[in-house]
């Protein structure tokens, strides 16, 4: 039996050091493939392996050859969020718990735990609630590994296989723009967001992706995009964080014919519309620290809660410690909710110029 806790190192960072040779996953370029690679041929023909390692390992281009060599053992992949925490505390790491059993010689199977976000009051417990995915296929040997957790999210990943949204791209189309930036939901629009910096200054922001579509399926292909389907195929092939043009492009969407797919449209358009709409609020400004500034910002709501004791500071051993008639813990999200008693609390209390004032006191 190998366990470890191996380095989170980039090869490169080490070459003044040393340098290796011969080893298949040299090219994934960090140091914790190469100590999976050596334990790979260490490990006696019935001998068991367990390390904590990068999300990588799953889901990155990058990290192919160390999953053609994983196909030579039994697997069990439990993956795990670094919000609301993390496996090691402090760190902010999205990580696997990678077991294997040898199977030289053998049909390897593959068990997946799927991709938890979980409280620091379920640590005890993590592992035992853990539930998996038996026999999980992919379609090559150094594909990305989906993280899922039931059989049930296994059959469903069977039955959309088939077409992909990238049949229906179109360069000459209007495009639609999707967020890089996911988290916890997709944001998929038919207009250019409008975008206010901290100084209050109107643009746009870089964080969108155009993406074109052929104009006959653009209205459905944008309900897709937001919803929680392509959400759940999101999280379960993709690094937890950012929006890739493999996650949209190559998304499945069944064995639906195109003509199929056309007739959904044009029954859609005919149900729906869609339109841009624009909405001019009103931001007062105050002068603070010798300029020009919008009056409430998200300092200022920080600021807020802090003052009349609404929620805990972040990091507090008991985040549930709320004033429930304002504010409220989400403890899947690990973040606090404010209530609509909240808003009307404020509007009232800071009337008062000399209240407001004191917020900056």
């Amino acid at each position: 039996m190998i366990l470890g806790n191996r380095p989170y190192v980039e090869y490169h960072k080490v070459l003044s050091e040393y340098s290796v040779l011969d080893y298949r996953t040299l090219p994934c370029g960090n140091l914790f493939t190469l100590v999976l690679e050596q334990a790979a041929c260490l490990i006696a023909s019935s001998g068991r392996s367990g390390f904590i390692v990068p999300l990588s390992l799953v889901c990155t281009a990058r990290t192919n050859q160390l999953r053609e060599l994983l196909r030579e053992a039994h697997l069990w992949i439990s993956c795990f969020d670094m919000r609301p925490s993390s496996l090691f505390e402090g760190v902010a790491q999205r990580l696997c718990i990678l077991l294997s059993h040898a199977a030289r010689n053998q049909e390897s199977r593959m068990n997946t735990g799927g991709y938890r976000r979980w409280s620091s009051d379920e640590r005890d417990v993590l592992i035992e609630k853990t539930g998996y995915a038996t026999n999980v296929s992919r379609k090559s040997l150094s594909a990305v590994i989906p993280k899922l957790s039931t059989d049930l999210e296994k059959a469903i990943l069977v039955k959309i296989q088939g077409h992909t949204l990238g049949e229906f791209a179109d360069d000459h189309a209007s495009p639609i723009y999707v967020h890089r930036i996911v988290r916890y939901f997709v944001k998929a629009l038919d207009f250019v967001p409008l975008f206010i910096d901290a100084n209050g200054i109107r643009g746009r922001s870089e964080d969108y992706r155009e993406f074109r579509f052929r104009t006959s399926e653009r209205a459905p292909i944008l309900a897709l995009l937001n919803s929680s389907l392509f959400y759940w195929f999101w999280r379960t092939h993709s690094d937890g964080f950012r929006q890739s043009r493999w996650s949209i492009l190559f998304r499945p969407i069944g064995p639906v014919s195109h003509r199929r797919f056309k007739q959904v449209a044009s029954t859609h358009s005919r149900h729906f519309s869609f339109r841009s709409l624009t909405i001019q609020v009103p931001r007062p400004k105050v002068k603070r620290g010798g300029k020009e500034v919008p009056k409430f910002t998200s300092d200022t709501h920080t600021r807020c809660w802090k003052k009349y004791n609404v929620r805990p500071a972040g990091g507090s051993p008991n985040p549930y410690a709320t004033n429930p008639q304002y504010c409220v813990y989400d403890k899947l999200n690990g973040n606090y909710g404010f209530t609509p008693g909240w808003v009307e609390f404020l509007v009232a209390k800071l009337k008062d110029d000399a209240e407001f004032s004191s917020l900056y006191a």
